[in-house]
């Protein structure tokens, strides 16, 4: 009885002593791991005028740094076509410069409007999550229905800014 009260003592210690040693693992956003996949996919299933095609593939991000977090480490080795892609951080509205994908988080919907304006008639694919985002001006937002990721489209918009949406990508959108 002894011998078993002393190996249960000690399980007991090494129990406790166990979960000090083990390291608390960070959660992941998956939420942003997917939705910087989306992105990337998207700028893949979408076509640019031909004068859009040289230099870098620019995806900025004004907002939500995780999925800019996601989006380099995963991404900003990779290309677009044969264009290397650059992620950028954008920290105010004035200063977008020249992007190819506009990615505005769900913290940064008041600037929509404005953001739109700044960037009107060029070939830019805006991508948000805000509610009613494509009636305002949106191309692709994201939505969650039944606790998955899903995205929305605008075609005509997409057209509007001299884009082409490809079939896979029209297949894939949730449809009302």
């Amino acid at each position: 009885m002894k011998y078993l009260k002393n190996i249960v003592g000690l399980l007991i210690v090494f129990l406790f002593l166990g979960f000090q040693e083990v390291p608390k693992m960070k959660e992941a956003d998956t939420n942003a791991i997917l939705k910087a996949s989306y992105i990337y996919n998207f700028a893949k299933l979408i076509d640019w005028p031909e004068n859009d095609k040289t230099g870098n593939f620019i995806i900025g991000v004004y907002g939500n740094s995780t999925v800019y977090k996601e989006l380099m480490k995963k991404y900003s080795s990779k290309s677009i076509g044969k264009q290397q892609i650059e992620i950028k951080k954008l920290s105010d509205t004035p200063s977008i410069g020249k992007v190819h994908l506009l990615y505005i988080s769900k913290d940064k919907e008041g600037d929509l409007e404005k953001l739109l304006k700044s960037i009107d008639g060029s070939s830019v694919l805006i991508v948000t999550e805000s509610y009613n985002a494509l009636d305002i001006g949106s191309i692709i937002n994201f939505i969650v229905i039944n606790n998955s990721l899903k995205f929305e489209l605008n075609i005509g918009k997409a057209n509007e800014h001299n884009l082409s949406v490809g079939t896979v990508l029209k297949d894939l959108a949730f449809k009302k």
